[in-house]
Order: C-alpha cells, then structure tokens, then sequence
C-alpha cells in the first residue's frame, strides 16, 4: 500500500509540472471567459425582453385607455336610451289612462251624435210617411 501511495503522489507532481499547470489556468481562462460571454449574452437578453415586457405594458395602457373611452361612450348611450325609452312608456301610459278618463265624454259625445243622426232619420220616416 505504501507503494501506491508514492505512486500516486509522483504521478500528481508530475502532473504539476509549470506547462500543465499553464495550460490548466489557459483552459480554466477560456471557461471563465466562456461562462462571462454566456452571462453577458443572458443580461442582453434579460435587458431585451425588459425594453420588449415596457413596451407591452405601454400598449396595454393605451388600449386600455382607449376601452374606458369607449365605456364611458356606451354608458352615455345607453342612459339616454333608457330614459328615451321611460319618455316614451309615459306617454303610453298617460294617453291610456287619459282614454279611460275620457271615455264618459267620448260615449256621451257619440251617444249624443248617434241620437241626433236617429232623429234626422225619423224625421226622414215621418216625411216619406206623411207624403
């Protein structure tokens, strides 16, 4: 065992010989490197769908803007469409219950019209009689 464990410490001092502890940091620089390109890439990335999440919120706002606008249109309408509608029930109603008050006259004026045109017409009788 003793062996092996010298083995293995000059097989690790080989192995840190100045070229490979050299090309062991050139390799460990390019993964740096690498890893901050990657992360640069991400933050422009990030930034990006900010810039692009700003601009959807600002159209967001406009449009719904512009739906409130267009609400507040409707509402109007449809209030005075309500109280053109309520106009014009009273109306009705007013001339129906005008009728039904009025009716006692207009009997009497009909019944004071259809009397008359009775008389005319005996009086027409009594002559084609009389003659």
């Amino acid at each position: 065992m003793s062996n092996n464990k010298k083995s293995n410490t000059k097989e690790k001092s080989a192995n840190n010989s100045p070229a490979d502890f050299l090309a062991s940091s050139i390799s460990k620089s390019k993964k740096v490197k690498k890893e901050k390109n990657q992360d640069d890439e991400m933050r422009e990335k990030i930034y990006s769908l900010e810039k692009d999440m700003i601009a959807l919120q600002n159209k967001n706002i406009d449009l719904t803007k512009e739906i409130k606008d267009n609400t507040e249109y409707i509402k109007v309408y449809v209030k005075w469409k309500r109280i053109i509608a309520g106009v014009k029930w009273g109306v009705l109603i007013l001339i129906v219950i005008l009728g039904f008050l009025s009716f006692n006259y207009i009997f009497d004026y009909v019944k004071g019209s259809i009397d008359e045109v009775e008389g005319q017409v005996n009086n027409i009788v009594e002559l084609k009689n009389s003659i």
